[in-house]
């Protein structure tokens, strides 16, 4: 449950370094958990919001990126990078 609260803040503070290393925590706690199907079946929920928390943030940090290409390639570039 903490890590997901984690998730949470780390999404309304728009901290991708922070969601995605919560996300990696709360996969490698639950790894041990996903042998049986039932099992699979009861984390289908959580995963489902560290997902959207993923994305969430993923779409935030790939406009920086578009940002900072623009900045260090100025407005009138034509290159991918």
């Amino acid at each position: 449950m903490f890590l997901y609260c984690v998730l949470r803040f780390g999404q309304k503070a728009e901290n991708y370094d922070l969601v995605i290393a919560a996300a990696r925590h709360y996969w490698n706690a639950i790894k041990p958990f996903i042998v049986e199907p039932i099992e699979r079946e009861l984390l289908r929920e959580p995963m489902e919001a560290v997902l959207e928390c993923i994305a969430a943030v993923a779409a935030n940090e790939v406009g920086k990126e578009d940002e900072v290409r623009h900045v260090i390639n100025g407005p009138y570039s034509y290159s991918r990078y």
